[in-house]
């Protein structure tokens, strides 16, 4: 990757920039989103919890396609499936979820420090993200991983439109004018890249640190230490930050497992 000094002068004759949150913005120490949802189940003391989870919103995300016409959802529509399944108390289970989604997601350091180079030429900064997190949480979210000072947070669950429907750069240019003065910055090469293009919007793609790295990573490992090792290595070896020396790189891909393990 470029230094983040160099990606964020790219960025800077364009009075508007976009980031996608999830991959972009802020990382998770998984190599699979879902698996956060096993952390939220112990934590609620539910069995099997992670598929009931996605079984949910599948489900929520459905009913609305029929009542709405279009398959955005809020974390309070998931848990009303969830509570209908398990019992438990819907508001409890949604706060429960994103406190472990606060406790767990730390800041991509690379697009941390472009962020702030960004932030301190005066530019207009946009959070752009297809999450049933509504603006209030993801502000929070993005506050307590160091991201403050957004002009705007605009969430797919909040204007039942998405990136990948294109719904949200419409409002995006609705609320920022000339697509010529816009970029976008995410790693989804369609919602971010081919739909952001499609409205006139310039775009910068920032690989994800799961895609640049799943190649070299050990797969025949228990799914959540497996999900949870390559997650880490992924993020610390190829955010952009920084480059290591191979040496480093063993120790900190191999090493600490056979110490550990030993």
């Amino acid at each position: 990757r470029p230094l983040p000094i160099h990606f964020a002068k790219g960025l800077l004759p364009f009075s508007v920039i976009s980031f996608d949150v999830f991959d972009t913005l802020l990382l998770r120490p998984f190599s699979s989103p879902s698996d956060v949802f096993i952390l939220v189940g112990e934590r609620l003391d539910i069995m099997d919890f992670c598929e009931i989870r996605k079984k949910a919103e599948e489900d929520a995300r459905r009913e609305n396609a029929l009542l709405r016409g279009n398959r955005e959802v809020t974390l309070s529509d998931i848990y009303r499936f969830v509570a209908e399944e398990t019992g438990i108390d819907p508001q409890k289970g949604a706060e429960t979820e994103l406190l472990t989604e606060l406790s767990l997601c730390r800041a991509n350091p690379y697009m941390l420090e472009v962020f702030r180079l960004l932030r301190e030429k005066g530019k207009t900064l946009v959070a752009l993200s297809d999450m049933y997190l509504p603006k209030e949480d993801m502000e929070r979210l993005l506050a307590s991983c160091g991201y403050r000072g957004f002009s705007d947070i605009l969430v797919s669950c909040d204007y039942n439109c998405s990136k990948r429907n294109g719904g949200l750069y419409e409002l995006l240019l609705g609320r920022y004018g000339d697509p010529g003065g816009i970029v976008h910055v995410g790693d989804n090469r369609v919602s971010d890249m081919e739909e952001a293009q499609k409205k006139g919007i310039a775009v910068r793609w920032y690989k994800s640190v799961h895609e640049a790295g799943e190649e070299f990573r050990a797969k025949n490992m228990s799914h959540l230490a497996g999900s949870a090792y390559r997650g880490i290595v992924n993020e610390k070896l190829h955010n952009g930050i920084a480059r290591y020396s191979p040496y480093y790189e063993v120790g900190y891909v191999y090493t600490g497992l056979y110490v550990m393990g030993f």
